[in-house]
């Protein structure tokens, strides 16, 4: 296990190394996150609305492989991810994988929030900007009469 953690390491600092290194940037995989930005319909306080994003492995040279090490979201109350088809996913060049966000307000108002798509250096892929209003459910007032006599 000690031999394969070495590896992993030496992995994570070569590619953070590269990625620094001015000029390699064009042969290091890139990935493209769509929709961005999304604004998801008005969603009832408690109800939720539903959001398949897509990565894209979009790099300039067909022999990358980009490897998506995970995928996050600061506001883990009022936006879930589920069905995460990218997470430990390797993709060829013009794959994709594809996630579903939810959106669900605890409370009336206005949230917003980035997912992110990370690889295996730790590096952001690529970011979606994404928001939404909780509402709260509409009253309706009907006329009726009372006859107490």
């Amino acid at each position: 296990m000690k031999t394969a953690r070495v590896i992993i390491l030496a992995t994570i600092a070569a590619l953070t190394l590269l990625a620094a290194t001015p000029g390699l940037s064009q042969i290091l995989p890139t990935g493209e996150v769509s929709p961005d930005p999304y604004t998801y319909p008005n969603t009832l306080k408690g109800s939720t609305s539903t959001q398949q994003f897509r990565l894209t492995n979009t790099s300039s040279r067909s022999f990358l492989d980009l490897y998506v090490f995970s995928v996050s979201v600061p506001d883990r109350t009022n936006f879930v991810i589920a069905n995460d088809a990218c997470t430990g996913k390797t993709l060829k060049y013009q794959q994709y994988c594809t996630l579903d966000l939810n959106f669900i307000p605890s409370e009336v108002g206005h949230y917003a929030t980035t997912l992110s798509f990370i690889d295996l250096s730790r590096k952001i892929i690529d970011t979606a900007a994404i928001d939404g209003i909780g509402v709260a459910p509409a009253v309706f007032l009907s006329q009726t009469s009372v006859d107490f006599g």
